[in-house]
């Protein structure tokens, strides 16, 4: 976005998700695209922005909707889901690059990242949602249920 620099997390339109690591270094938010980005209607399309001190310190587009994110247990990764066009699973390390994506055929409500492997629901919400895949660090798939 073109005022990065100057960006603050009040800003930020269309959160759909956020989390914080343990420690309170940085924040994750997930966005739909930014109103500005979508002249005459709605667009697929988002943003994960890594936030620290209330100040946005990394932009990074998606080609779809963010759905959930989650930091790792060590603060050295976050994992997020999308949801339309595509189902997948984006995990980066805390300098926000890319390590690996996965696009699934199933809809993934969730996504959280435990010490040793990756957990996916198929819902945002804690009391109702239910495991349906684990996948190791790498990305692959461990236990589909």
């Amino acid at each position: 976005m073109e005022h990065l620099n100057n960006l603050k997390e009040e800003e930020i339109e269309n959160i759909v998700y956020s989390t914080e690591a343990k420690d309170n270094s940085y924040k994750i938010l997930v966005t739909q695209l930014q109103e500005k980005e979508m002249p005459g209607g709605y667009k697929s399309g988002g943003h994960i922005f890594m936030v620290k001190g209330g100040k946005v310190i990394k932009d990074i587009k998606i080609p779809c909707d963010g759905l959930s994110c989650s930091i790792s247990p060590d603060k050295n990764f976050f994992g997020l889901t999308t949801m339309g066009p595509e189902w997948g699973v984006y995990y980066f390390n805390k300098e926000g690059i890319l390590i690996w994506k996965k696009i699934l055929d199933k809809r993934i409500g969730c996504v959280e990242i435990k010490e040793n492997y990756i957990v996916l629901y198929d819902k945002i919400h804690e009391e109702t949602r239910k495991k349906i895949m684990e996948l190791n660090l790498k990305g692959e798939i461990v236990k589909n249920n």
